[in-house]
């Protein structure tokens, strides 16, 4: 809603895999299952066909450094933000926001919100 209000096209499937695969994005920002690792099939199936992707991603992701090479030498990631164990209700992974860019070779910025800030932005 917040991009529709500022004219940006969202293109929203219930899922993933029924997106046409002949449409052409400038990115997309997901939130993939977090469940036996299909997050990172579906990261890397989005990394195929759209150049900048944005995702919500278990913490435990980047520290798999078998994918954190993979990303760099491939896409490059040009920011990782970390997020408070209590971003999420009733959630217990540990998770970040994940931006990755093809062709990004420039230094990856690395934020950390503390909880504080999460709990203030749920009061509002």
């Amino acid at each position: 809603k917040v991009l529709q209000d500022r004219g940006y096209e969202v293109t929203a499937p219930k899922l993933f895999e029924e997106l046409d695969p002949f449409l052409q994005f400038d990115a997309v920002v997901m939130n993939p299952p977090f469940l036996n690792s299909i997050e990172q099939k579906f990261l890397l199936a989005s990394l195929q066909i759209i150049p900048i992707v944005i995702a919500l991603m278990p913490w435990f992701f980047l520290i798999n450094s078998d994918s954190r090479s993979y990303l760099l030498k491939t896409f490059g990631i040009r920011s990782v933000t970390h997020l408070p164990r209590c971003t999420f209700r009733q959630i217990r992974v540990q998770t970040m926001i994940i931006h990755l860019q093809m062709g990004w070779d420039e230094p990856t910025i690395f934020e950390i919100i503390d909880s504080s800030f999460v709990k203030k932005m749920k009061n509002q």
